[in-house]
């Protein structure tokens, strides 16, 4: 895998399924890596932002992978993602996708300050 891209550092905090139906009318399910990420606000606290980044189904159906997100529950990875651009009713949005070669590169269990 190249070593260029986008990584997300943070936390991990899991995974669920979602099901439901789109603006258009068409049911999807999908499955979320959930990584958190520890940002400061305005008033210098720090709060816990989670994304939710779409697993490949391929990912999704891997054992191998699976069990990877399991072993670094809590602990502090990086992982590559690719992000989508989208129009939404209220704006810009933006969705990230784990990259389908992904690996959980684990950085630490301390958690991110």
């Amino acid at each position: 895998m190249s070593q260029l891209g986008l990584m997300l550092r943070g936390r991990v905090a899991g995974t669920r399924e979602q099901r439901g139906t789109s603006g258009g009318g068409k049911p999807y399910h999908r499955i979320e890596l959930g990584i958190i990420e520890d940002v400061t606000d305005g008033y210098g606290r720090i709060k816990e932002v989670v994304h939710d980044l779409r697993l490949p189904k391929a990912l999704a159906n891997d054992p191998a992978f699976m069990r990877s997100v399991s072993d670094h529950q809590d602990q502090i990875v990086e992982v590559k993602v690719w992000a989508e651009a989208w129009a939404g009713n209220n704006g810009a949005r933006i969705t990230y996708h784990v990259h389908p070669e992904a690996k959980l590169n684990p950085i630490g269990k301390l958690k991110a300050a």
